[in-house]
């Protein structure tokens, strides 16, 4: 069961944004209270909330991501491919590594495992767990560095083996490590989600060049979908797909013009 779940520098998520499901102190519904460990009190059920564009959708598909890279479509990818990173874009600083982590209980067993990555490397990786209630590391990666604290000689040569753009506990459990599997199967068997909101672009823009009720019902919903948000600019050229008839529309609506220069649109904006 999740315990906590923390993501930093994914999409509009800039800060470290963290997700917990440990209970408060209110006992007014103690009794649907679940204690995976018999100490620590967790909430069944957790939900987000907030304005639209707030950064909730992108808290959960970080956590699904996360997922994906464990044991998902970029588990398994070949050396030299990228990591599927999303940084935070709007800023005027380098591009700064994303990190995720999640505790969780697993067979009774409290584990905490985390990572952070650019688009072409892992940059650190750790896994601890409290077997005895107690810290415990079972490795850590700062780039290709390891550190190791169970059968130690062969854990060396399965990462020897892990490329720069793989996950150690993924590549581990390939070789069936003992000291990963039970953290692993977490990912494997109980972190399971689906996105239903999670626009489908090839099917819209399709929509919209057919014309007829299906483009009026999607030009509505892209209206009403954001309120407030106005002044948007676009370059240095238009989209193919936009006809003279949608531009017009999108520039009556949503206030959409071409850019200029960056001093120009920034005061047209600001005022």
């Amino acid at each position: 069961m999740l315990l906590q779940f923390s993501v930093t520098n994914h999409r509009s998520i800039k800060d470290t944004a963290i997700i917990s499901l440990k209970a408060s102190t209110d006992k007014s519904l103690s009794d649907c209270l679940i204690s995976p460990d018999e100490k620590k009190q967790l909430v069944p059920v957790l939900a987000l909330y907030g304005a639209n564009a707030a950064g909730k959708s992108n808290v959960l598909h970080a956590l699904l991501l996360m997922r994906e890279m464990v044991c998902g479509r970029y588990a398994k990818l070949l050396k030299g491919e990228s990591l599927p990173q999303e940084p935070f874009a709007f800023t005027d600083q380098p591009t700064q590594p994303t990190s995720f982590e999640a505790i969780y209980f697993y067979g009774g067993i409290k584990y905490a495992y985390g990572f952070s990555f650019d688009k072409s490397k892992v940059l650190t990786e750790y896994l601890y767990h409290w077997p005895n209630g107690r810290e415990a590391l079972i490795f850590s990666r700062e780039n290709n560095g390891y550190q190791f604290r169970e059968n130690i000689q062969e854990q060396l040569t399965l990462a020897g083996r892990t490329a720069e753009n793989r996950l150690y506990l993924s590549s581990s459990n390939e070789w069936n490590c003992p000291q990963t599997e039970k953290a692993y199967l977490w990912f494997f068997e109980k972190l399971t989600g689906f996105m239903g909101t999670e626009m489908q672009l090839d099917a819209t823009l399709s929509a919209i060049r057919q014309g007829g009720s299906e483009k009026k019902r999607i030009l509505h919903e892209m209206l009403y979908a954001d309120l407030g948000i106005k002044d948007i600019r676009l370059g240095p050229t238009l989209p193919a797909f936009l006809s003279p008839n949608v531009l017009d529309y999108l520039v009556k609506n949503f206030g959409i013009a071409p850019i200029t220069t960056p001093e120009e649109d920034l005061k047209a904006i600001l005022g």
